[in-house]
């Protein structure tokens, strides 16, 4: 996915505990590392801290997800997918809601999370779909 001029690359990044600064400042150094060896100049850092990834309701995820529906965000960049969540269905829903928008997510490695999830959505929609026909009800 080409990344648009005219949007900028959000960079996020999170630690479950607060007293992990060092855990951090290792993202932060991975992220902008990335920023500057792939000539990004147009940046926005996204950091919650003392958030576990097993909730998707964070205050930085919540504003980076504004600036994605506002236009603002081309591409999402972050040092792995845990980072997003920890929870399999809320990073599926993410990735969807980045998809709505046209939204990119790689890896500092230059994974494409995107298309790697897209997968796993449809395997989740099927997995799905089978317990509803031999169950009757919805698998949550």
């Amino acid at each position: 996915m080409k990344q648009q001029p005219d949007k900028m690359t959000a960079y996020y990044y999170r630690a479950a505990h607060i007293n992990a600064d060092l855990y951090l400042d290792n993202q932060m150094y991975r992220l902008l590392h990335h920023a500057m060896t792939n000539g990004v100049t147009a940046y926005a850092l996204y950091v919650d801290n003392g958030f576990s990834g097993l909730s998707i309701e964070r205050p930085a995820l919540t504003e980076m997800k504004k600036a994605m529906s506002q236009g603002r965000i081309g591409k999402i960049v972050v040092t792995d997918i845990s980072r997003i969540s920890r929870n399999t269905v809320h990073t599926l829903f993410f990735s969807e809601y980045a998809a709505k928008y046209d939204i990119g997510i790689e890896t500092v490695g230059g994974e494409d999370l995107r298309a790697i999830l897209d997968k796993s959505r449809k395997l989740y929609e099927a997995l799905n779909l089978a317990w509803l026909l031999t169950k009757g009800g919805d698998c949550k």
